[in-house]
């Protein structure tokens, strides 16, 4: 199943931003910048940017499935080579040939390659996915630095994809890119990728593909235009998600919490029925999933503080390690690196890794209060954005781990001065960070319980809810509020 995913050229003016729309994957290879008057050359240095699930690895994965298929209307088959790279499997003690050899080309010579490439450095493309997945020692790898400045391969062609969050971040450390913002689906891919999914479906289950599927698009669309998700449905990997839970009951969860718990109790139900003989109870298995979460939820959590989303297998409990999977949450892969072997763990996706953490960070909550203090702390001015997801899970698990994560929540935007104006005010207006709250609020959902009436909580949001205008927010969780 193919369905474009929207692509859009941010160039950055004194004055503001000037986007543009690209009509496939391929032509982010062919953007132009002028030198002079009539003088142009091709950008060579390209950061392609998004939330979870936007499509920012998809897009990647395009560019180099073109390229290995040598697709003539794709520009992308113009490179003679094109290295597709993993960042968070970077490891950071050897250069970028190593790293190609690790990953993609072990039996090729270093000299060999190396040699190449710096002859030809206009005709290689190197695509680096996953910067926000990057480790704390990235920076430090052997000449990729350098190539992210432009100081060596300066005219190899450099993608990078990095969660929006990590732009700044990704800019001071190696200069300004062109940015290409992948915002997800159009309302039209969104159809489109509904329309295909139920006919797929269809299919496989033998019915026939004539009747209903248009119907059923409608009935589907006009349920999540009035669902709290709306605006989360043009992100592919949640509309994924959600409707593979609408072809079994045709409903759809109210939260985002809510949404990933049913497909994880759905991917264990796919489990237990391959080796069941009786009727599965429902809340067995759910009881089952959580605890496999839970088991691997001390790793995922460490993990996030550290910058880490590759895992060896011996951090685990082999046992947990089985059973999570077995659910389809993690994948263990035997890795060989020259007489080494060992079995990296990675999570199905990052929010994922998220979910996990937070379902043992919430179990804390009522036998190891300290416990769950030290990771709270950790959530800073500096890195709560990061942690966003991480909060919005946990709140949306436990009501009383809201209740202590939301005033830490509100005491770091009301400290740290980067949320504040020139006078030293909390900036209400176009602040994206000040919409962390209400979506932690929101999880919850518990409008008018003591949390949302917590008097310095609630003073706080109060004026952002009434007031601002929530980019990234859909109309649905703005409205519950307004009428509190």
């Amino acid at each position: 199943m193919s369905v474009v995913v929207s692509q859009v050229i941010q160039h950055r003016k004194p004055f503001g931003v000037l986007s543009r729309e690209l009509k496939s994957a391929g032509d982010i290879v062919c953007i132009e910048r002028k030198l002079g008057k009539e003088e142009t050359e091709l950008v060579k240095r390209i950061l392609v940017k998004g939330v979870p699930g936007a499509g920012k690895s998809s897009t990647i994965s395009k560019l180099a499935y073109d390229w290995a298929c040598g697709r003539q209307n794709s520009p992308i088959s113009k490179f003679q080579l094109l290295f597709a790279l993993t960042i968070n499997e970077i490891d950071t003690n050897t250069d970028l040939i190593g790293i190609i050899q690790d990953q993609l080309l072990p039996e090729v010579s270093g000299e060999s390659l190396r040699a190449y490439i710096q002859s030809n450095a206009s005709e290689v493309v190197i695509l680096l996915d996953g910067y926000d997945e990057a480790s704390k020692y990235f920076h430090q790898c052997k000449n990729i630095s350098n190539v992210l400045r432009s100081k060596w391969l300066a005219e190899a062609c450099v993608i990078v994809t990095t969660r929006s969050n990590q732009v700044g971040k990704f800019c001071q450390n190696y200069g300004p890119y062109l940015q290409v913002h992948i915002p997800g689906f159009s309302q039209f891919g969104v159809k489109e990728y509904i329309r295909k999914f139920f006919k797929l479906h269809q299919e496989a289950n033998d019915y026939d593909v004539s009747d209903g599927v248009d119907k059923k698009v409608r009935k589907f669309l006009l349920c999540i235009r009035a669902s709290s998700l709306y605006q989360l449905s043009f992100i592919p990997i949640i509309l994924s998600m959600l409707c593979l839970l609408w072809v079994d009951d045709e409903k759809l969860p109210s939260t985002v919490t809510a949404l990933y718990k049913e497909v994880i109790t759905h991917l264990a139900k796919h489990t237990f029925a391959k080796t069941a003989t009786d009727e599965l109870d429902v809340r067995s298995v759910q009881n089952w999933s959580e605890r496999v979460l839970d088991h691997i939820g001390n790793v995922a959590i460490e993990g996030l503080f550290e910058d880490r989303l590759v895992f060896q297998s011996d951090e685990f409990e082999k046992a947990a390690l089985e059973d999570a999977c077995s659910l389809g949450v993690v994948t263990k892969e035997k890795k060989s690196y020259k007489l080494n072997v060992t079995y990296h763990v990675t999570f199905l996706h990052k929010t994922f890794q998220e979910i996990c953490a937070a379902y043992y960070w919430t179990k804390l909550i009522d036998t190891e209060m300290e416990t769950f203090k030290k990771y709270l702390m950790q959530v800073t001015g500096d890195n709560i954005d990061e942690m966003e997801y991480l909060l919005r899970f946990a709140c949306g698990l436990s009501v009383k781990a809201a209740e202590v994560i939301l005033p830490h929540v509100v005491q770091i935007i009301c400290n740290d001065c980067k949320w504040k104006d020139t006078a030293g005010y909390v900036n209400f207006y176009n602040n994206i960070y000040l919409q962390i709250p209400i979506f932690l609020l929101y999880e919850t959902e518990s409008n008018n319980t003591e949390i949302g009436q917590c008097s310095e909580l609630y003073m706080l949001l109060k004026p952002l809810l009434k007031s601002v205008c929530l980019e990234r927010s859909d109309q649905g969780v703005i409205k519950s509020f307004k009428k509190s």
